[in-house]
């Protein structure tokens, strides 16, 4: 069974950016057009979770790329944390 995917999540949108106002006027300019944005390592070291909760509250998806490198087991429990507050990718 496939799932189909909506045209507006098909496309992932970077905010590589390093303020969370930035990030937000992009996500405001392109919001009607696509639905999923990508929070890197920079802006998420620069908001936390601050910038992931408003994209997610305004009914966006996200992946979260922090590329986690540590053993296994700690990388088990920080994808769990992700997982816990919605992320859609990580």
């Amino acid at each position: 069974m496939t799932k189909e995917i909506e045209l507006k999540d098909r496309i992932i949108v970077a905010l590589d950016v390093d303020q969370r106002e930035k990030a937000q006027a992009v996500v405001k300019a392109c919001e009607s057009h696509i639905g999923f944005f990508k929070v890197g390592l920079q802006l998420f070291m620069a908001d936390y979770f601050n910038t992931v909760d408003w994209i997610l509250d305004r009914g966006h998806k996200v992946m979260l790329d922090l590329k986690f490198f540590d053993i296994p087991e700690t990388v088990k429990l920080a994808v769990e944390q992700v997982n816990n507050r919605g992320v859609s990718l990580a």
